[in-house]
Parts: C-alpha cells; structure tokens; sequence
C-alpha cells in the first residue's frame, strides 16, 4: 500500500481533500495543513473516511489550521 500523499491539483478556487488513511499524527496533520495552506484555494474541504476518527480527527486538523 502506498502512504504517500497524492499531487494537490488546484482546477478551481476551492479544494477538496480525501484523506483515506486509517491513522494519523499530529506530524501528518501538520504536514498536510502546510501542504493545503500553500495551495492558492479560498476554500478547503477535507474528508476522513474511517469511522470513528474522522470526527477527532477532521477537528485535530481544523485546530492545527487556525493555530
């Protein structure tokens, strides 16, 4: 299985984000606020797959965004 984080292709204002892996880090987190933050979006949505973290873990992110 191949963890790397796919290409960010920017086709409009806003991004969407499938993060389909079953555990994250808060280093992963970082990295991927990082990696959302230098795409030029107004808007980003992200989505978690697995129940139950994508709950924490969709909040984990949003922190990690505004901090």
């Amino acid at each position: 299985e191949d963890d790397a984080p796919p290409f960010l292709i920017q086709t409009a204002s806003l991004g969407y984000v499938r993060l389909r892996l079953e555990q994250y880090y808060d280093d992963d987190f970082r990295r991927w606020v990082e990696r959302l933050k230098a795409a030029s979006w107004d808007t980003v949505y992200a989505y978690f797959m697995h129940d139950p973290t994508a709950p924490p873990y969709a909040l984990n992110l949003q922190r990690l965004w505004s901090s």
